[in-house]
Order: structure tokens, then sequence, then C-alpha cells
């Protein structure tokens, strides 16, 4: 426990929303894990990744608030699990993919890739059993000081966020514009990635900003959602190439890839621009905070990523 928290300790200070964050992410984790490791369904599979990597980003964010090894420790303990369950993932998006691709040659690799699944299932519950990460909640909780009475923040949720968003959201922005502006496979990856944990971190703190931070959770919600579609179809090309699949259904595969790229350009182009990002930075600077986001109307870009999102959900 740092020095911090034990001053907290000291003179009985009730849990912060940080710390009952923290303590509800530990919490999710452990009953994702506990329902994947008896329900391996692409539900439950997505649901612990989606978990595990809220946590982790929770871990980062108020990294200076905890003590580090054993937050380390955390990471570096579910980072095998992760792993294996985005093993299992990659194979539940190739076979719904190939599923309505509606060619032989996709109906013979999505046979294969049942196939590799139950031996990626096999891994993920080998894994999930060794860590038993039911029974390690109250240590780690432990371990971060998140149990009473030595469970508050040395700052409020306010300063974390004031202190923390606006320089994520201006790196946000500028990965933004070079993944647009390159679109290199190894950008958009990254970038996809970045939003991701931008969102999550958004989330972390609503209780904070509103409805000011829900506008702006709604846009990067859209671009995830295009990256992501993006990416299933670069993962199952992957798995196409591996296979010596025809080039038909390979051609197929790059094209929709394609498509979701040319998507996510309009999107961010539609609304991601220099005022906007202004406007977003002073938002979470607490400069303007009666000030809301003015929701712009929606476009071709948008609503098909409204769609995707709908779809995948």
């Amino acid at each position: 426990m740092t020095l911090a928290m034990r001053e907290q300790s000291a003179r009985g200070a009730k849990p912060s929303i940080p710390s009952e964050q923290l303590r509800r992410l530990i919490e999710r984790v452990a009953f994702q894990a506990n329902y994947t490791a008896k329900r391996t369904s692409p539900e439950a599979v997505h649901d612990l990744r989606v978990a595990i990597r809220r946590l982790d980003q929770a871990l980062v964010v108020f990294k200076v608030y905890l003590p580090r090894k054993p937050a380390k420790r955390i990471r570096r303990e579910l980072k095998p699990v992760f792993s294996a369950a985005g093993t299992v993932r990659n194979y539940d998006i190739a076979a719904k993919i190939l599923s309505r691709t509606g060619t032989p040659d996709a109906a013979a690799l999505g046979r294969a890739v049942k196939t590799r699944r139950l031996d990626a299932e096999r891994s993920l519950l080998t894994i999930l059993k060794r860590l038993s990460v039911r029974t390690r909640v109250s240590k780690w909780c432990d371990g971060l000081g998140l149990n009473p009475p030595q469970c508050d923040f040395p700052a409020s949720p306010r300063t974390v966020a004031t202190r923390t968003l606006p320089r994520i959201t201006d790196r946000f922005w500028k990965a933004g514009e070079a993944a647009v502006s390159h679109s290199s496979a190894e950008k958009l990856h990254n970038f996809r990635i970045r939003t991701k944990k931008f969102r999550y971190t958004l989330e972390l703190f609503l209780p904070v900003y509103g409805s000011a931070a829900e506008e702006c959770l709604r846009e990067v919600k859209a671009v995830q959602t295009v990256l992501g579609v993006m990416n299933d179809y670069r993962t199952v090309l992957s798995i196409a190439a591996d296979a010596k699949c025809s080039k038909k259904l390979q051609s197929s595969l790059k094209n929709s890839e394609r498509r979701k790229i040319r998507q996510f350009r309009a999107l961010w182009t539609e609304r991601f621009t220099s005022p906007a990002a202004a406007g977003w930075i002073g938002v979470l600077r607490g400069q303007h905070e009666e000030r809301r986001i003015a929701p712009k109307p929606i476009a071709s870009a948008t609503a098909q990523a409204q769609k995707d999102l709908a779809a995948r959900a």
C-alpha cells in the first residue's frame, strides 16, 4: 500500500470511484473466467477478452496511484489467458465469415477452422484451470490496497481525469491522422488497439463528464467497429493464405478488408476534424463543463458503422 493510501486510511475515508471501479473490474474478470471455463461459447470467450482489456487499461490509467509490483503481476498473470482466448476468438471470427462466403473453398476451410478451434479451446481451458482467477480476487485486491479500510485514492476522479484524458486524446487523434494518411496494415492494427484502449479509458470517467463523454464515446465506438470488422477480414485472410486457399477466396476477403479501410477513412474525415479535436480536449480538461459536443447529421460512413456495431453485438 502506498503512503498516500495509508494517509487516506488513517482518516477513515470512504472508497473512491477508482477503487470501486478497479474492484468491480477484477471481479468481472474472475466471473468471466469462471463462466468461460464452463461454457466456451464465442460470446463467452469474447466477453472474457473484453473484461481483461478493461482491467488492464484501468491498471495503466491508475498506475501512479497503485503499488507497482502487484499491478504488474496481475497484468502478467492475465496475459496468457488473453492470448489463448484471442486464438479461440480468431477461429470464431473465421468460422462466422467463412459461413457467409458460400464457396466450396470457404466451406472446406470452415471445417478445418472448427477443428483448430477445439485444440485452441483446450489450451485456453488448461490455462484458466492453472491460473484459477476466481481464487485470486482477494489476493489481487489486497495487493492493490483496494480492501477496506485502506482503499481510497489520493486524488479525486476528476483530478485523475483532467490530468490523463486530454493527453491520451491528443495521442489518439495524432495516431488516427497517421492511420488515415498511410493506412498501412501495421498502422491500422496499432490504431485499432489504441482506439479500444481509448474507449475503455473514456468509460472509466463517464461519471466525471456525463453526457459530453458519452458523445465522445459514441464516435469512438463507431471507429472501433469499422476497424474491428476490417481486422476480422484480415484475420480470416491470414488463415486462408496459410491454408493455401484459392486466389478467388483470398481476393474476396481482401476486397472486403479494403472496403472497411475506405469506410474508416470516410468516417474519420467526416467526424474527426481539427475543431472537433479541440472541442474534445477542452471538454476533457474541464474548461467547458456545460458544453455539449454538437452532433452532426449521420452520413453514410457513420450509418454503416452503426449497422456494423449492431451486427457484431
